[in-house]
C-alpha cells in the first residue's frame, strides 16, 4: 500500500488515494506542454483567420476598383461616341439654313416641295436620323425629308415646339421620348430654331429612333449586369439599355444633375433596377443631359466570389493541417510523458527493492560505471560515502576500498 500511494502521488494526472473507499480518484490536469501546444495552435489559427480575412477584404476592394475603372472607361467611350453622333445631328439641323437659304426668305416664300427634295438628299448622309422636318411656330410641317414631304405626321411632345422657339440663341434641344405615330417605336426629337428674313422663326426637327441611339451608347461592350441611361439632370429618362418602356420619360430617383461627384464612381442605387451599384455619371456636350453607367455590386463581385471560395478552402485546409499537427504533438508529448512516468515508476520500484535488501548492491552499466546502489552498500562500506556517484568508474570504487582495507 505504501508503494501504491507513492506511485499515485508521483503521477501528474492523479489525485489523492481514497483509503476508505479503496479506489483512486483521477483528476485530469493538463500539462504545461499540452497548454503550450494548445496556445500555439490557437495563435496559428487566429493568424490564419486574420490573414484570410485581410486577403478577402483586399481582393474584394480590388474587384470593386476594377469594376469602377471599367465603368469609367465605358462611360468615357460612350460619352465620346454619343457626342460625336449628336454633333452630327446638330450640324445637320444647323445646315438647313444654308441649304434652304432660310435667313433670306420670308415665311410665304418657302417652297415646301423643293425644300423637301433638298432635305431628302441631306439626310442620306446621316445614318442616325430617320428624317428631318421644317416646322413653323405653330408646329405645322412646311417640308420634310420623308417620302410624304409636308404630309409627314410628327409625334412631338406637348410644349416642345414652344420650348425650342423660346430659346434666345439657337440651341439644340432634346425632347422627351415618345412613341412615333408612324412606326410605333420609341423616338427622340432633336430640334433648333432658324431665323428667317423677317425675324420670324422656323423649326428644324430630326427624328432619331431610340434603338439606334442605344446601340451608340452601348458600343457592343459586354459588362455583366451593366445598365446604361441617357437622362436629364432632373432624372427624366430619355433612353436606356436594357430598354424599359415602362420607365421611358419617367423621372429616376435620385436626380443626378446637381449631385456632387459627377465624373467620379459612386456607390448608389442602379438607375434602372435600384440594386446597390457602382454608378458612373458624365454630362454630355448638350445642356442638362447625362449619360450614366450602373454596374450592380452583385455583378461586380461575381469573379471575387470564386476567389473567395478558393481562399476559404485553402484556409480551411491549413486550419485542418494546424489542428492535425497540434493533435499529433499533444499525442506525442503525452506518450513521451507516459514513457517518462513509466521509467520513473520502474526506477522507484527498483529503488524500493534495493532498499529492502540486506546485502549491499551496486548496479554497473556496460562500461563498468556505477548506475545505482542501495543504502546497505554504504552502510557496509562507509568510506564510499561522498564518493559514490552516478557514472563513477567502478575501478575507482575498488581502489578506494583497497586503501581502506
Amino acid at each position: 500500500q505504501h508503494t501504491l500511494r507513492r506511485s499515485v502521488e508521483s503521477d501528474d494526472r492523479s489525485g489523492a488515494w481514497d483509503h476508505g473507499a479503496c479506489f483512486q480518484v483521477i483528476r485530469y490536469r493538463p500539462s504545461k506542454v499540452t497548454i503550450s501546444v494548445v496556445g500555439l495552435v490557437g495563435v496559428f489559427l487566429l493568424t490564419l483567420v486574420l490573414a484570410a480575412t485581410s486577403l478577402l477584404r483586399n481582393t474584394r476592394q480590388t474587384a470593386l476598383g476594377d469594376s469602377e475603372a471599367q465603368a469609367e472607361r465605358f462611360v468615357s467611350g460612350a460619352e465620346t461616341a454619343l457626342n460625336r453622333s449628336l454633333l452630327g445631328v446638330d450640324v445637320l439641323l444647323a445646315s438647313m439654313d444654308g441649304l434652304l437659304t432660310l435667313s433670306s426668305l420670308m415665311p410665304e416664300w418657302i417652297d415646301g416641295a423643293a425644300a423637301s427634295r433638298l432635305m431628302f438628299g441631306a439626310v442620306q448622309q446621316n445614318l442616325l436620323v430617320r428624317h428631318i422636318s421644317l416646322l413653323n411656330g405653330k408646329g405645322t410641317v412646311l417640308a420634310s425629308s420623308d417620302s410624304n414631304g409636308a404630309g409627314v405626321v410628327l409625334s412631338l411632345p406637348a410644349g416642345f415646339v414652344d420650348e425650342v422657339m423660346a430659346q434666345p440663341v439657337s440651341t439644340l434641344l432634346v425632347s422627351a421620348p415618345v412613341v412615333s405615330f408612324v412606326s410605333s417605336e420609341q423616338v427622340l426629337y432633336f430640334a433648333r430654331h432658324i431665323n428667317l428674313a423677317d425675324t420670324s422663326k422656323v423649326l428644324a426637327v430630326a427624328e432619331v429612333q431610340l434603338p439606334l441611339l442605344t446601340s451608340i451608347m452601348i458600343q457592343g461592350v459586354d459588362i455583366s449586369g451593366l445598365e446604361v441611361t441617357l437622362e436629364r439632370g432632373n432624372g427624366q429618362l430619355l433612353a436606356s439599355a436594357p430598354a424599359l418602356d415602362q420607365l421611358s420619360g419617367k423621372n429616376l430617383t435620385p436626380p443626378l444633375g446637381n449631385r456632387a461627384g459627377l465624373n467620379e464612381a459612386q456607390h448608389l442605387s442602379a438607375r434602372l433596377s435600384g440594386l446597390p451599384a457602382i454608378v458612373m455619371t458624365r454630362p454630355i456636350l448638350y445642356r442638362d443631359v447625362l449619360i450614366t453607367a450602373s454596374v450592380p455590386i452583385d455583378a461586380a463581385l461575381t469573379a471575387w466570389r470564386t476567389q473567395r471560395l478558393f481562399i476559404v478552402g485553402i484556409a480551411i485546409a491549413f486550419a485542418l493541417m494546424i489542428l492535425t499537427a497540434g493533435g499529433f504533438a499533444i499525442w506525442y508529448f503525452d506518450r513521451l510523458a507516459n514513457a517518462r512516468l513509466a521509467i520513473a515508476r520502474s526506477k522507484e520500484t527498483l529503488d524500493q527493492a534495493l532498499e529492502s535488501m540486506v546485502s549491499g548492491f551496486v548496479l554497473l552499466d556496460a562500461e563498468h560505471q556505477v548506475v545505482t546502489w542501495n543504502r546497505r552498500f554504504l552502510e557496509l562500506c562507509p568510506w564510499m560515502v561522498g564518493i559514490m556517484a552516478s557514472q563513477l568508474p567502478f575501478q575507482k570504487a575498488l581502489e578506494v576500498t583497497a586503501v581502506h582495507e
